[in-house]
């Protein structure tokens, strides 16, 4: 219930939030971390395959359950504007490996 005031209400029920949330994320992407955008482009690779999963599960299905407290405390603290700063540091915290990638199928 919680969850249900803090995040928009066609998060869940239509998805119509969280597809918008990915789009914007795409474009976070694009500006705070332009070399991974880029990566993503020259290898064809759509974020949706695992940020829409992120924003759905609000990374509980992604982090370790300690993780997983942070990213509930914030959210209530923060809201859910949280979701694209996580999803940024998680992007940064891999750049090394993304950048090395030639395909993601293995990554």
């Amino acid at each position: 219930m919680l969850l249900e005031n803090i995040l928009p209400i066609d998060y869940y029920s239509s998805m119509i939030g969280v597809m918008v949330d990915q789009r914007i994320f795409n474009d976070l992407i694009d500006e705070c971390l332009p070399k991974i955008s880029a990566k993503f482009k020259e290898l064809s690779f759509d974020t949706s395959l695992f940020s829409i999963q992120w924003f759905v599960c609000i990374f509980c299905k992604n982090l370790h359950t300690a993780l997983i407290d942070i990213v509930l405390d914030n959210i209530v603290i923060q809201g859910s504007l949280i979701l694209f700063k996580i999803g940024l540091v998680i992007l940064k915290i891999l750049e090394n490996d993304i950048l090395k990638a030639r395909d993601f199928r293995r990554f």
